[in-house]
């Protein structure tokens, strides 16, 4: 890391970079995220506008599941994901 960037800062831009390389079904394995991380404001909103992304695969560390299909808005998907 570049002496003075923010550590959080770069891996939100490398998980971007990520998830922006990403197609077809895509799985994301989650734990209460808060609403800053990076999942919710960096990784999720790039797979939503990722065209390449056919669905987005949701799991809990608890064993639940949720499927997010292509198309869905960034707020639809934060509702689908909230108490999860």
């Amino acid at each position: 890391v570049k002496r003075g960037l923010s550590p959080l800062l770069v891996w939100g831009e490398i998980s971007a970079n990520y998830a922006s390389q990403a197609s077809g079904r895509v799985t994301a394995v989650i734990n209460n995220p808060r609403p800053n991380s990076i999942f919710l404001t960096e990784e999720l909103p790039t797979l939503l506008q990722n065209n390449n992304v056919t669905q987005i695969t949701i799991r809990s560390i608890n064993g639940q599941q949720i499927n997010i299909p292509r198309g869905t808005s960034f707020g639809d998907a934060l509702q689908m994901i909230q108490g999860f």
